[in-house]
């Protein structure tokens, strides 16, 4: 799996059920949502309210991968640092 290096702001997301988990950048998390919000900029507010919105909407990501299919998800408090290799970006 890719691991990432450089300190960013990650969103972990999983599954209901728990059947996959894995972590989303927050800065490219736009594009998941709507192609037409794709380049937007985020802002201390928004974080915030991206995750509360995440947790509340049915559907929030238009998640292309079958494997990745979900009926809703559960999503945890941003991380801003380096995820270490017991942080694996997804788990199916």
């Amino acid at each position: 799996l890719l691991m990432p290096e450089f300190s960013a702001k990650w969103l972990p997301i999983a599954e209901e059920s728990g059947s996959w988990s894995g972590w989303v950048l927050l800065g490219e998390i736009f594009p998941l949502i709507s192609s037409e919000l794709a380049g937007m900029a985020l802002m201390p507010e928004t974080e915030r309210l991206i995750g509360e919105w995440l947790s509340l909407s049915s559907s929030p990501l238009n998640l292309k991968h079958p494997e990745l299919k979900y009926n809703r998800l559960h999503v945890g408090k941003v991380f801003d640092g380096v995820l270490s290799p017991a942080q694996p970006l997804i788990r199916i």
